[in-house]
């Protein structure tokens, strides 16, 4: 299992991701669409945070899915990498509540793409 650089506190992580589904829904934190494929980035002061859906197949077939979150510093560089499936595929990641990241991941969703402001509007024409 990956740990996290020895200075790095992990309560830290605990703290960022809280602190992300706290303020998503309250428009404090904006989220965006990446290149990647079920992505979303939000770019702050001091560098920016990435939250992902991943999916891959096992060896037998199945679908595997888990959530990922990357805090990148202003210069691109990966700080740590957190995953709810800790080292699949020879990432190096550090194991995270994978509830969590979900939570974090359909929040980052619903900010980037809008899907509370359509749904709104949707329900603002059919009230009419």
């Amino acid at each position: 299992m990956t740990e996290l650089s020895p200075e790095v506190d992990s309560s830290k992580f605990e703290t960022l991701v809280e602190r992300l589904v706290r303020g998503t829904p309250q428009r404090n934190i904006v989220w965006s669409e990446t290149p990647r494929r079920d992505a979303f980035v939000t770019i702050l002061g001091h560098g920016s945070v990435e939250v992902s859906r991943c999916q891959e197949f096992d060896d037998a077939g199945s679908p595997m899915e888990w959530f990922e979150l990357i805090v990148i510093t202003p210069n691109g560089q990966v700080v740590e990498r957190l995953s709810s499936i800790p080292n699949l595929s020879g990432m190096d990641s550090v194991p995270f509540d994978a509830r969590k990241l979900a939570e974090l991941y359909r929040q980052a969703r619903a900010s980037a793409t809008g899907a509370n402001d359509v749904l709104d509007g949707i329900l603002g024409e059919l009230s009419k």
